[in-house]
């Protein structure tokens, strides 16, 4: 990845591997809904054939459950980590699952004689995380799918937050203290980039969770629920309000 401020990829601590591998075993509800979501939107159900290709798919936690839930389409799972790539890979082989691979890959650098034709692309919990958004967004359009759907952290309205963590609650093998982004990127201008490649068929909603979760007792990042006085959840890590969207974009059909 093009960024002095990405993490090391292939060296994680025992909290994060942790997050890619509870999921295999609980789902998390952001992963559930998405999918709720991906299937009211006509993009994927359980009859429909499709090639998508999941990118920063991590350890592929997410992706075999959506090759569970939708078992007729093909899911490739791009990441960057080499580990997390084989750790993954071998969890799919375990569940038997025969319509999900992880491959190792760079989103900066994604070439479509790699994947062939595309039905759709998805990336979750991916785009806030890197320097910008613009071209990641215009490398997965460049493979020419028919709909890109994504998770991220987005505001609505003609606002862009550049937000650089330094968390010291873990460290790295350079520095007391991890850095990361958590980026919130400004929905009508994402929009604007989708519309001005052909993806004029635009959708977004709010992912609101259901259920309560606990604030990590060291204070640093992860994220945990409050309740507002209307009882409505709002998401939170450390000092950032997770301002979680669901994000669609289409080709209209000729």
């Amino acid at each position: 990845m093009s960024s002095e401020k990405t993490r090391e990829w292939d060296h994680f601590t025992e909290k994060e591997m942790d997050y890619f591998e509870r999921q295999y075993f609980e789902p998390y509800r952001s992963t559930i809904a998405f999918s709720e979501w991906l299937e009211r939107k006509d993009c994927l159900n359980a009859s429909k054939k499709a090639k998508v290709l999941d990118i920063g798919a991590g350890m592929g936690e997410a992706t075999q459950f959506l090759a569970q839930r939708f078992s007729n389409a093909n899911f490739t799972g791009l990441e960057l980590s080499r580990h997390l790539v084989e750790k993954g890979n071998a969890a799919l082989r375990s569940t038997e699952r025969t319509n999900a691979l992880l491959i190792e890959g760079d989103i900066f650098k994604l070439r479509e004689k790699e994947f062939g034709p595309l039905d759709g692309i998805i990336s979750m919990q991916t785009l806030s995380w890197l320097p910008e958004f613009k071209t990641p967004i215009e490398k997965m359009i460049s493979l020419g799918p028919r709909w890109i759907a994504l998770t991220s952290l987005f505001y609505d309205g003609p606002v862009n937050a550049k937000i650089e963590i330094q968390d010291l609650t873990s460290s790295t093998a350079e520095r007391p203290y991890r850095e990361s982004f958590y980026n919130v990127y400004s929905i009508p201008l994402v929009k604007e980039l989708f519309f001005d490649h052909g993806y004029t068929d635009f959708h977004y909603d709010p992912f609101v969770i259901d259920i309560d979760l606990k604030k990590p007792s060291n204070g640093g990042m992860g994220t945990y629920t409050e309740r507002l006085a209307d009882e409505k959840r709002i998401q939170v890590s450390g000092p950032v309000l997770m301002s979680w969207y669901f994000i669609l974009a289409k080709k209209k059909k000729n």
